[in-house]
C-alpha cells in the first residue's frame, strides 16, 4: 500500500501538467505499475489518493440489538410503517398498549426507545421496508357558478376542507366500481374516508354528510376538483344551504388539491392498494374499516408534518416542515375549536386502544381482500339467484 502511494505521489504532479496525450500514456503506465482500473486512476489522479485503512466507526448500540429491533419493527408495523420522524414521537405513547398485549418491556429498551433518533430509526428498518388513471369526469354545467380556490390555502381555522375520490378500479375504468371519497381538513390535517359505489351526486353527498357529523369541527369550506360527483346541483344545493363556501380548483391542475392528493395514498392506497374492486357488499365493510378503525388511528395515533415553509436556492427547493404531530393533538393546540368539541375528543381519544385498532385493521383488511375476488356480474348472477 505504502509503495502505491508513493507512486501516486510522483505520478499524480506530472499528470496534472500533462497534455490530453500525455494524459494517456501517464494512465497507461500508472494503471500498469499500480494494478488499478483505468477509470478509478483517473478519479484517483484527479481528487487525491485516500489509500489505507478505515477508520472503525462507533459502535452500534441500536441496530445490534435484537430485542429492541424487534420492539420497534412491531410498533413500526401497528402504525402501519411510518418513517422514522414520524414513528418517534408516538413510540412513548405505544409502550404501555404494547406492554398491555405483548410483554413487559426491559428498562434498558425503554431507556433506547425514548432516546432512539429518527436517523437510527429509518437506519433500523431499512431493510424491511415494503418494497392508475384519471377518473376524473368534468362537470361543465355548474363550474361558472362556483368559485376557483386555486393552489394556495392559508386557512388556520379548522373547517376549510379539500376532497378527492380515489377510483378503486385497477386497470381499466370499464364498468361499475367502487370509489373511496377524502375529505381532509388544511388547518389540522383530520381525515376522514367513505367508500362509494359508482360516483353518483347521491351517494357522493351521502359519504359527504356521514363525515360531517364525525368531524370534530363544523364544516366551512369545501374545495374539490372539477368532477361531476362535486359540480352537482345536489351537492351545491346542500352546501348553500348549510352556508358552507364551495370553491374548486382549476381544470387539470392536481397542485391545487395537494393536501388531499397525498392523503390519497397515505390514507387509502396504502390500506386498499390499486386492485379491482366492484363487489357492492364491500361498501359496509370498507365504511366499518374506514369510520371506526382506520381514520381513527390515523388522527388519533400517527403524526404528520404540514409544510411551513419552501424557497428555492439556486437549482434546489427548500422545504421545511414543522415538527410532527397527530392530526388529533393539532385539533386540541387549536385556538379556534370550542372546548367541549375538545373534551369530547379527548374521551374518544383515552378509549382507544392503537393495537386493537390495528389488529381488527387487519382482520377486516382480509375479509376486503376476499370479497374483492368477486366481480359485479357475479355479484348479480348471485342476488338474481337468490330471488328463484
Amino acid at each position: 500500500m505504502s509503495s502505491k502511494k508513493e507512486l501516486y505521489q510522483v505520478v499524480k504532479y506530472r499528470y496534472q501538467v500533462a497534455s490530453r496525450a500525455e494524459k494517456s500514456k501517464i494512465l497507461d503506465e500508472f494503471s500498469a505499475n499500480a494494478g488499478f482500473n483505468r477509470k478509478y486512476a483517473i478519479r484517483l489522479l484527479n481528487e487525491g489518493y485516500k489509500g489505507g485503512k478505515k477508520k472503525p466507526g462507533p459502535k452500534r448500540k441500536y441496530g445490534s440489538d435484537p430485542e429492541f429491533c424487534k420492539v420497534v419493527r412491531k410498533m413500526w408495523k401497528l402504525l402501519h410503517y411510518p418513517s422514522g420522524r414520524l414513528l418517534k414521537p408516538q413510540l412513548e405513547v405505544l409502550i404501555p398498549f404494547y406492554e398491555k398485549h405483548f410483554k413487559l418491556i426491559e428498562s434498558s429498551t425503554k431507556e433506547k426507545l425514548l432516546a432512539v433518533s429518527t436517523a437510527t430509526l429509518d437506519r433500523v428498518l431499512r431493510n424491511y421496508k415494503r418494497r392508475g388513471k384519471s377518473t376524473t369526469k368534468p362537470g361543465s354545467l355548474l363550474r361558472t357558478e362556483i368559485p376557483i380556490q386555486g393552489c394556495v390555502w392559508n386557512e388556520s381555522v379548522p373547517g376549510f376542507m379539500e376532497a378527492d375520490t380515489v377510483a378503486h378500479c385497477g386497470t381499466t375504468t370499464y364498468g361499475m366500481y367502487i370509489h373511496t371519497l377524502t375529505l381532509t381538513d388544511i388547518a389540522t390535517s383530520w381525515t376522514e374516508c367513505r367508500a362509494i359505489f359508482g360516483k353518483s351526486a347521491h351517494n357522493t353527498l351521502e359519504a359527504i354528510q356521514d363525515i360531517q357529523k364525525r368531524l370534530p369541527f363544523p364544516l366551512q369550506g369545501f374545495d374539490s376538483d372539477n368532477g361531476t360527483e362535486f359540480i352537482n346541483q345536489h351537492l351545491v344545493r346542500y352546501l348553500a344551504e348549510q352556508n358552507i363556501r364551495m370553491t374548486r380548483s382549476r381544470p387539470y391542475r392536481k397542485d391545487d388539491n395537494a393536501h388531499v392528493e397525498q392523503k390519497n395514498y397515505s390514507f387509502v392506497r396504502q390500506l386498499m392498494g390499486y386492485g379491482r374492486m366492484e363487489n357492492p357488499e364491500l361498501i359496509p365493510v370498507m365504511n366499518e374499516l374506514y369510520r371506526d378503525n382506520w381514520c381513527l388511528l390515523k388522527n388519533f395515533f400517527t403524526p404528520c408534518m404540514k409544510l411551513v415553509e419552501k424557497k428555492r436556492v439556486g437549482a434546489k427547493i427548500i422545504k421545511k416542515h414543522d415538527e410532527p404531530k397527530t392530526p388529533y393533538r393539532r385539533v386540541l393546540e387549536n385556538p379556534h375549536v370550542a372546548d367541549e368539541n375538545k373534551q369530547a375528543l379527548t374521551a374518544i381519544y383515552e378509549a382507544l386502544d392503537p393495537i386493537e385498532l390495528s389488529m381488527r385493521i387487519d382482520a377486516l383488511s382480509k375479509v376486503v381482500r376476499k370479497l374483492s375476488r368477486v366481480s359485479y356480474d357475479q355479484w348479480k348472477n348471485e342476488q338474481a339467484s337468490a330471488f328463484h
